[in-house]
Formats: structure tokens, C-alpha cells, sequence
């Protein structure tokens, strides 16, 4: 049985499915960092051992932690660890049962990046089996192929015409082609949640509060993205709540709002329909701002909005692996 798994290595949070043709065995995320080690770690790929996620950025001082950040094919590199990180997230964090020590494995991708660059980045990878180490355990995965998909799969499961995908280095309108086939894009913005972090730590309002907690050095935009994803909203005694929704106010009024008004313009549909709002800043709005917020601006988003757009992409994938 071949496994499949599509993932987005977004700049903030690494998104996944994993599962079969016939079913999603696991569907969450951890921030995008991994680290070699020396010494033992959470996986060991081909003799190599790596950790990753939250247990990389407690050992940021004593390690070289690799974000898709540090170059422009960041989200393409360590494709191999990549997988083991979520292959171990899904065996002991997530206690998942029926994963084979044996098996191949198709990628689906989410990058703005062309096939050609794609190609190059992947081809040793492809064919060949790999061991992986897990708590004692090995499990040898072949990667048959790696399909890379654009940005904005997160509205093909949402009822609506259009939609926002608002992610931590990007912010891209999305909408349904006239045709009914495919998805069209407005102008993407770099404006995405770092940017909007950027300013809060620049803030004289959290400046102060900083200093109100005793903090020796204000959190920097990764700092807080971390909290943020691990539900804790109070760094040393600094409350974040308050700040984000003040810093989730202001990205309304001089961005967000625009985006929407433009996709629609873009879309041909009428200025108080509907659209959907995907990625990780949209999850921020709907824990901080609450979905009644949203929907008096006409936005709708899902349970985990992060999430929708490798819940589209795995959908798909397995839809046309179960056809063949």
C-alpha cells in the first residue's frame, strides 16, 4: 500500500496529512525547524540524527537550527528529515497505529517555486529507499514521486468563491476560475503574520510591557509565532493577548480589508459576499478575535484554518490514486 503525504513547509509551521487512498491517518503541524545533532535525537536518517520542531528551538543555543527562511529554497531542502519528523510526530506525539516499517511514499507539496527548481532539489531522493530511526524502531520509506502544488489549496474544500490564505510570509487572495476549473490568484502580498510580529515587537505599547515584566530583551517575531503555535500566551510573565488583538486590529484595517475588497473585485462578486480565510493567521484571528468577528466581515473560516490547505491538497491526491 502506497502512503501519502502532503505538506506545506510554511516559514512559520511545517503542515501535514499522512495517510492512505482510503483515509487521512493524521492531520496537524510543529514550527518548521530542524537541527543536526551529534548525540542522539527524536530520528536518525541514514546514520544522521536530527530534531526537530519544538525540541529544536529549546536547543537553539547549542545547535544550527535550519528554517525554510535561511534561503530561497528553504521549504525544498532536508526533504529526508522532513519526512522523518513527521513520520516520528505521527508514531509517538500523535500515538498514530497501522504505519508499516515498509512502505512507498507519494509527496504532495505546496510551493510557489517551479518544477524545474523542484526537480532538481528532490531527484537523488526519489526511487530509493531510506531508513529512518524511531525510538529503536527502523522504517525504510521509498519516495516515489514529489507533485508540487500552488499556493491556495485550502479553498478547494470551502464553499466559497474566494478566500484569504494569510500565512507567516505571505499573504495571497485566492479565487475560483470563471470556469469552475482551477484557482486564480490576486496580488500576493509579503505582507504575512512575521511582518505583522515585526511591528508588534517594535511597538512602544509592548515596548513598555516588556519592560513592565522584567523581560531583559523584547521576544523576537519567531519567539512569538512559537507561543503562538504551543497556546501559550504569556512569555515570563509578558500577556500576549491583549497585544495581538490590538496588532490583529490594526492588520484589519490597513491590509486584511483590502485583500478581501480586491479579491472579490478580482472574483466579480459583490463586496459583502462571503469568502473563506485560510493559513495560520487566520487561526490567530479566530482564537484571539473569535469567529463572530470574522463573520461581521463577511469571512468564514474552518476548524483549523492553518490546516485547509494540505487537507486540499491530501483530498485530491488520494481521489487520484484511488482512480488509477
Amino acid at each position: 500500500m502506497c502512503f501519502i503525504l502532503s505538506l506545506d513547509r510554511g516559514n512559520g509551521g511545517t503542515k501535514f496529512v499522512l495517510g492512505t487512498e482510503d483515509k487521512a491517518l493524521v492531520t496537524d503541524s510543529f514550527p518548521s525547524l530542524l537541527a543536526p545533532v551529534e548525540k542522539e535525537g527524536s530520528i536518525s536518517v541514514e546514520g544522521q540524527s536530527w530534531i526537530y520542531g519544538l525540541d529544536a528551538w529549546k536547543a537553539q543555543r547549542y545547535v544550527a537550527i535550519r528554517k525554510p527562511l535561511d534561503s530561497d529554497t528553504g521549504k525544498l531542502e532536508n526533504l529526508k528529515p522532513v519526512v522523518a519528523s513527521i513520520l516520528h510526530h505521527a508514531i509517538v506525539k500523535r500515538k498514530v497505529k497501522g504505519i508499516p516499517h515498509d512502505f512507498p511514499l507519494i509527496v504532495i507539496a505546496s510551493h510557489n517555486i517551479g518544477s524545474s527548481a523542484v526537480a532538481s532539489h528532490y531527484e537523488q531522493a526519489l526511487g530509493k529507499f531510506f531508513d529512518i530511526q524511531i525510538e529503536g524502531s527502523v522504517y525504510r520509506v521509498r519516495i516515489e514521486r514529489v507533485e508540487v502544488k500552488k499556493e491556495g489549496w485550502g479553498l478547494t474544500g470551502m464553499p466559497y468563491k474566494a478566500a484569504i490564505d494569510w500565512g507567516f510570509g505571505t499573504m495571497l487572495p485566492i479565487y475560483r476560475a470563471p470556469n469552475g476549473h482551477g484557482i486564480g490568484y490576486a496580488e500576493q502580498s509579503q505582507r504575512g503574520v512575521n511582518q505583522a510580529l515585526i511591528d508588534l515587537v517594535n511597538d512602544d505599547s509592548f515596548a513598555d510591557a516588556v519592560v513592565n515584566a522584567g523581560l531583559p530583551v523584547p521576544p523576537t517575531s519567531f519567539e512569538l509565532n512559537v507561543a503562538i503555535r504551543t497556546g501559550s500566551l504569556n512569555i515570563q510573565g509578558l500577556e500576549l493577548r491583549s497585544h495581538l488583538d490590538r496588532m490583529l486590529s490594526k492588520e484589519w484595517d490597513n491590509y486584511l480589508a483590502t485583500a478581501a475588497y480586491t479579491v472579490r473585485k478580482q472574483a466579480g462578486l459583490p463586496q459583502d459576499e462571503v469568502i473563506g480565510g485560510t493559513g495560520g493567521g487566520f487561526s490567530l484571528i479566530s482564537d484571539i478575535k473569535g469567529d463572530a468577528w470574522l463573520a461581521e466581515r463577511n469571512i468564514r473560516v474552518g476548524k483549523k484554518p492553518e490546516l485547509a490547505s494540505v487537507g486540499g491538497m491530501f483530498t485530491s491526491a488520494a481521489r487520484a490514486v484511488g482512480s488509477k
